[in-house]
């Protein structure tokens, strides 16, 4: 009976730490969505870092597709009401449908804003495919040097303030992209808000991940 006490105490610690320390990467409609139901409270307190990805709609326009934020925004309202210690958050979006001309991110973004002043992360990162990221970024960048009257060289990533603003990470000798920046010289982020990128960017950290089927 020892001995089986000693395992289960053994393995009690085990998962806290296997939760609270690593990055836990979710994806899946039926588990993020379920996820109070799926994961006993003790687990979802214990997660500090997370990756997951969330499929975006395009609905067609004259002007240019505009995606559903509906499931964004449950995703996120899953994430601020159960995951209390959270303070890393990588999210993937991923475009679903015709996008072949440029896409309307207003609505995504605001949701985005609006998280991100009611959570308390350290570090935020959402990624876009490159038909979203790249005429977003050369957007800011060409209004930025509008503004400046001059043409600098940028990091492909962009810190949306939110705002609304951005702010690009200038390139020089000693420029390093935002989330190295936050996690060593930077005590926090320029200004609330979260980094954006385009989905080849490889920042993952995951060493557990847990999935379902459902998207």
């Amino acid at each position: 009976m020892g001995w089986l006490l000693s395992c289960r105490q053994a393995y009690v610690e085990g998962i806290d730490v296997l939760y609270r320390t690593n990055t836990i990467h979710m994806s899946g409609q039926a588990l993020i969505l379920n996820l109070p139901q799926l994961l006993p409270p003790q687990r979802l307190s214990a997660i500090t870092s997370l990756e997951i990805v969330c499929p975006l709609t395009l609905h067609g326009a004259e002007v240019g597709p505009i995606p559903e934020v509906g499931l964004l925004k449950d995703y996120l309202s899953v994430l601020a009401s159960n995951l209390p210690s959270l303070t890393r958050l990588y999210l993937a979006l991923k475009a679903k449908g015709s996008n072949a001309r440029p896409v309307g991110m207003q609505s995504v973004f605001e949701v985005l804003d609006e998280f991100v002043l009611k959570t308390s992360l350290k570090e935020f990162t959402v990624s876009h495919s490159h038909t979203v990221f790249t005429p977003l970024y050369n957007a800011v960048r060409n209004e930025i040097a509008a503004q400046h009257r001059h043409q600098y060289k940028t990091i492909p990533e962009i810190w949306r303030n939110a705002d609304g603003s951005y702010i690009l990470p200038i390139w020089g000798p000693n420029t390093e992209p935002f989330y190295k920046q936050v996690e060593t010289s930077w005590p926090k982020p320029p200004r609330v808000g979260y980094r954006t990128v385009g989905a080849d960017v490889n920042i993952s950290r995951v060493t557990v991940a847990i999935t379902a089927s459902g998207d």
